[in-house]
């Protein structure tokens, strides 16, 4: 699923934005996925920056809230294939940094693909029932993100500790957001 994010540009490498609060922690600030999306987003836009998103670094200097966003970019190196961007986010009005990135852009080559290389057979993660796991489904992380798991793989060895009593289900399949976050809409009874 993708979200839209919007930005409107105020000058060359000055961008505004608002943060609903459907991107907020049940605590109030926004939720630290927030910002990873909307560094990577601000340069999806950003007319001198080239590829996809490789890598980035975010630190988190002060809260977020929701509402006006200020975020500037600033290109460090752009080259044909890698591109290297800093990004900041303000509360508009503050001047403060509330989240400071450094994002690496690839553009990616057009190479064959591997003969010999194939993804193992795995069934439809829509198919799956969804995980939960009883007595933590008020824990925000619990409620964000969604979770189908794949009964008996890995194989647990007979001598190896039981990470969930009482549970015969292990951590290997689906993980994804539950995007807009919203506590009406995914606090679970």
């Amino acid at each position: 699923m993708t979200v839209a994010m919007s930005f409107d540009r105020a000058a060359a490498g000055h961008w505004t934005t608002t943060a609903g609060p459907e991107w907020s922690n049940p605590g109030g600030e926004l939720w630290g996925g927030y910002a990873i999306g909307a560094c990577v987003r601000v340069l999806e836009n950003e007319p001198e920056a080239r590829g996809e998103a490789l890598s980035l670094n975010l630190t988190y200097t002060a809260a977020l809230s929701s509402g006006e966003v200020d975020v500037r970019t600033k290109r460090l190196r752009q080259g044909g294939s890698i591109g290297v961007w800093e990004v900041a986010l303000y509360q508009k009005g503050t001047g403060q940094i509330a989240v400071h990135g450094v994002v690496t852009l690839a553009r990616r080559p057009n190479t064959t693909s591997f003969a010999f290389a194939k993804m193992p057979a795995a069934p439809d993660p829509n198919s799956l029932p969804p995980f939960e796991i009883p007595g933590v489904m008020d824990r925000y992380g619990a409620q964000a993100f969604e979770r189908r798991i794949v009964d008996g793989f890995p194989r647990r060895p007979a001598r190896a500790p039981d990470p969930w009593p009482g549970c015969a289900r292990v951590p290997v399949g689906s993980i994804r957001p539950c995007l807009p976050w919203s506590p009406t809409i995914h606090r679970r009874a």
